[in-house]
């Protein structure tokens, strides 16, 4: 990829990028979505643990789960749907060594993503500097996976995408993140208002509860499964 192929395309616009990412998953969903179903094994471990165990044992047995279990998931699929996502967008195979080339990076990926954390995060103290290395690393780990790029030229590599056009990415990067949050809690309250309707709890029980029941965590495990691709 040359200079001017990283800057000569102008950037679409949110609605049209939102759009885009909803017509690809409906034109794909049953890969999308049958990848993110993995989920749904620690989420039914989940459910079990808590039906067999005392308080106290299932929060450090659930804990382990969603540590070493569904993380590593999460991660996994995560790399997979940055993987699997251009040749569905061009209407091409998916790589047959899919899940080996998943493998290669999936090290990289972890510790490019861990190096952008530190960075990111406690320069937030500062505020504008948390935004500028927000959005300057936003595509490091894309570009790991995708191009194959070594950590620190992935850095580097994420913030020349950017260069000459940061505010046009802000804005698409923050928006979007926001109407998808938004979209996201509304799906929420949706699904969490189920067990009131089917009378089993109370809408007042459900929004004051200091901890989820089994069925409404179940709901929200839901959730975050089919939001999976679109944060990703």
């Amino acid at each position: 990829m040359t200079a001017s192929d990283d800057h000569s395309p102008s950037l679409p616009g949110i609605l049209s990028l939102f759009t885009e990412t909803l017509s690809l998953l409906r034109k794909n969903a049953s890969v999308y979505f049958g990848y993110a179903s993995w989920l749904l094994f620690p989420i039914l471990l989940s459910v079990f643990l808590r039906s067999i165990l005392d308080a106290d044992r299932f929060l450090i047995a659930n804990g382990l789960v969603q540590i070493f279990l569904y993380g590593v998931l999460v991660l996994y699929l995560t790399i997979l749907f940055i993987v699997i996502t251009p040749p569905l967008r061009a209407k091409t195979r998916i790589p047959e060594t899919l899940h080996a080339r998943i493998a290669s990076v999936g090290i990289p990926y972890i510790l490019t993503s861990f190096l952008v954390s530190i960075i990111v995060i406690p320069s937030f103290i500062l505020v504008i500097p948390g935004f500028l290395f927000l959005v300057w690393l936003a595509f490091a780990g894309h570009r790991v996976v995708l191009s194959h790029d070594e950590i620190i030229p992935a850095l580097k590599a994420s913030k020349a995408l950017v260069h000459g056009r940061y505010f046009a990415v802000f804005w698409r990067f923050i928006v979007g993140m926001m109407l998808i949050f938004f979209l996201y809690a509304l799906l929420a309250i949706a699904l969490l208002a189920i067990p009131a309707v089917l009378g089993i709890t109370s809408f007042n029980e459900i929004f004051e509860a200091t901890e989820l029941t089994a069925l409404e965590d179940t709901l929200i495990s839901l959730l975050e499964i089919l939001s999976l691709p679109v944060f990703t």
